[in-house]
Formats: structure tokens, C-alpha cells, sequence
């Protein structure tokens, strides 16, 4: 997962070309952090 200031479009797909599985764009929010973090967990069945 990255945490990154950039919002565009096309950073967030470096991100995921490098490897990233999901992105949070800075500020982050305390709720926003959790449900990249739920999708996560949910995707590898933990």
C-alpha cells in the first residue's frame, strides 16, 4: 500500500505498476486508512 501527497490519476498508477495494491492520498483520514485496510485484509482472507 502506498501513502502518498500526489492525487493524480497517473501517480496512483505507478503505484500500482510498482507493485502497490491500494493507495491512500495524504491528508489521510482516519476512516479512509481503515477501509483501504478492510479491502485489503478481505482480499487475503484475513
Amino acid at each position: 500500500m502506498a501513502m502518498t501527497a500526489n492525487a493524480f490519476a497517473e501517480d496512483r498508477m505507478r503505484c500500482l505498476d510498482a507493485g502497490m495494491n491500494d493507495d491512500v492520498t495524504k491528508p489521510v483520514t482516519p476512516a479512509a486508512l481503515y477501509e483501504v485496510l478492510v479491502r485489503q485484509f478481505s482480499r487475503q482472507g484475513g
